[in-house]
């Protein structure tokens, strides 16, 4: 079990790994949507180099409709949304999403282990993509046979998985362990730090 403390440490060197990664993105724009309001000034000394956007809504599916509404508003032709739980994800999975966009792919998905998915890409606002429960075991399932009846065009990335829970922890220490090309520089350093084993 962690602390609040050691929580919030990892949840740092996850966030800075995850914009490490997208910074290897070139010719787009970086935006990091954040939450809580009060946490703008830290954020913003955390990527100086990405355009801070506050993330409004109550429920997650809610906050990413708004943050790709709005985006789409402002001129933008192809967003892809990815969270701040994969230190791991490889720039490439990334960069493929967007270039499954250009290739006219409407929708872009990342499928999760756990029966959601890590990263989403569109081509346009898809409001009825977001009206679903999210962080359920059946997301991904139930976001599929929507495209699907929306007549979509969809492209899947390599399935990955984000890190929810100490067994998600404990598989992504063995996945760095044993592939040290991922670069994951942060998250290396916290558990080569971390005095104790974390429970799986």
């Amino acid at each position: 079990m962690l602390s609040q403390a050691e929580a919030t440490r990892l949840y740092a060197c996850f966030l800075e790994d995850t914009l490490a990664a997208a910074r290897q993105i070139r010719g787009v724009e970086h935006i990091l949507a954040y939450d809580p309001p009060a946490a703008e000034a830290y954020f913003a000394s955390l990527a100086p180099d990405f355009r801070g956007m506050l993330q409004t809504g109550a429920e997650l599916g809610e906050r990413m409709h708004r943050v790709l509404a709005a985006l789409f508003t402002q001129g933008y032709r192809r967003v892809v949304l990815v969270g701040s739980d994969l230190p791991h994800l490889p720039a490439k999975t990334i960069r493929q999403g967007f270039h499954s966009l250009r290739q006219g792919a409407e929708v872009v998905l990342g499928p999760s282990a756990d029966g959601g998915y890590y990263l989403v890409g569109l081509s346009q606002p898809q409001p009825k993509l977001f009206d679903l429960p999210m962080s359920t075991p059946e997301v991904l399932c139930q976001t599929l046979e929507r495209i699907e009846r929306l007549g979509l065009r969809l492209s899947l990335l390599p399935e990955n998985f984000d890190v929810d829970t100490a067994a998600d922890l404990a598989k992504l220490r063995v996945l760095l362990d044993v592939n040290p090309a991922i670069p994951a520089r942060r998250t290396r350093a916290w558990f080569a730090n971390l005095p104790f084993e974390p429970d799986a």
